[in-house]
């Protein structure tokens, strides 16, 4: 306070209540400073009115200035109301947490484990030192046995507060199928021995789990080498059979589930494609285009061609058929004689292995009619494979 005759005194005021007690720092005649400590101030000061008054006749009213007190305060609570005790995965839920006693009001963060909670929609209604925070979530199986917390931070005083529960969320099972780890799933060949793996999380626990193959249940059949295990399927002595689609399924009280689908390759030594021995009938000196067929894995293959009667048979020269594409031959033949009508056997080999039954065209007479091709009585393969040259010509000799 500067000025002032007579010699103006200073006093204090809290909430218009007196104060008795404060210091003067100065007082030299002309000026005057006072000033009052506040020790361990507490939440009650806030919006607390200060007045330092200076008076030096009661015939004049007082000087005075007057300031409000501004506190800045840590959150004194923060609770997530009613906490639920089961969650269903996929199903809506909303948590509120409530935080009391900011100033300024709190940030409320919702976090998963100590990760941000991203997913689902968050909305706050905030007044000065409250703060309500609605978390609206579908909670997913991986949230189960997983913390959910509600954090309320004081921005400046960078202090914070709070609540946490543990999630427990229903759910119907989750699978994951794998082929087993040692194997390679590009290195399977007929007679080798597979297993898949199921992998299971469910809440509550799996009750049944089962195995298909091609959309059809799978059992177990031990001399057929199908073994059925707590979460593996073992298969010994794979076959061509066996490649297809696996899946494992599982169910508890809340549903069932099924796995992706593993697609098992069997690689497999060359069959032929036709069931059955094929007959054709052929005149004399009748050009005939003979394609063989096979099915196999891996599909690149070469192939052999051999004819056979009953007093000959011989390896026909690679000179004299052509591949037409992948697992398919085609050779060229005319019967010059009746010495030339016999079987044509034809054999391909793959990285697997060479195809064990042939794939048997039995040239015969035609009559006069157009040619004819029908479905024989299975032929006997030759036992013994000889050099002896024949009057047949394989289309492409002549010259």
């Amino acid at each position: 306070m500067a000025d002032g005759r007579p010699q103006p005194t200073l006093s204090w005021l809290i909430n218009n209540k007196p104060l008795d007690e404060h210091t003067v720092l100065k007082n030299d005649g002309k000026v005057i400073i006072s000033r009052i400590n506040v020790n361990g101030a507490e939440r009650s000061w806030l919006n607390t009115t200060v007045k330092c008054q200076a008076t030096n006749t009661p015939l004049l009213s007082p000087h005075e200035r007057t300031a409000r007190v501004e506190m800045n305060l840590r959150p004194t609570s923060v609770s997530i109301v009613d906490k639920p005790g089961q969650l269903s995965a996929d199903s809506e839920v909303i948590l509120v947490c409530v935080t009391h006693g900011s100033r300024p009001a709190a940030l409320v963060t919702w976090y998963r484990e100590n990760r941000k909670y991203t997913r689902g929609k968050h909305s706050e209604f905030i007044n000065e030192t409250s703060t309500v925070s609605r978390l609206t979530m579908l909670p997913q199986p991986e949230d189960d046995g997983s913390m959910i917390r509600c954090r309320a931070d004081n921005p400046i005083l960078r202090v914070a507060l709070e609540d946490s529960f543990k999630m427990s969320v229903v759910y119907r099972p989750v699978l994951t199928m794998s082929l087993g780890s040692t194997l390679n799933p590009n290195d399977i060949k007929e007679g080798d021995d597979v297993y898949f793996e199921c992998n299971i999380r469910a809440n509550p626990r799996e009750h049944r789990i089962s195995w298909y193959h091609n959309d059809h249940l799978v059992t177990q059949n031990m001399s057929s080498g199908v073994f059925i295990s707590t979460k593996s399927l073992v298969l010994q002595k794979v076959t061509k059979r066996d490649g297809g689609l696996y899946a494992c399924r599982a169910a508890n009280q809340i549903g069932e589930s099924s796995s992706q689908a593993v697609y098992l390759r069997v690689q497999f030594a060359p069959l032929c494609a036709q069931l059955t021995p094929l007959v054709i009938g052929a005149r004399l000196d009748e050009p005939l285009r003979v394609r063989c067929t096979v099915s196999a894995d891996p599909a690149d293959v070469a192939f052999y061609w051999q004819f056979n009667n009953s007093g000959e048979s011989f390896q026909v020269s690679p000179a004299r058929y052509v591949s037409t594409g992948g697992t398919s031959s085609e050779l060229r033949y005319r019967a010059a004689s009746e010495r030339d009508y016999g079987a044509l056997l034809c054999r391909a080999t793959n990285a697997v292995g060479r195809q064990k039954k042939p794939c048997v065209f039995q040239i015969v007479p035609a009559d006069d009619g157009p040619l004819a091709q029908f479905a024989p009585t299975l032929l006997s393969e030759p036992k013994a494979v000889g050099l002896i040259p024949t009057t047949g010509i394989f289309l492409g000799d002549e010259h």
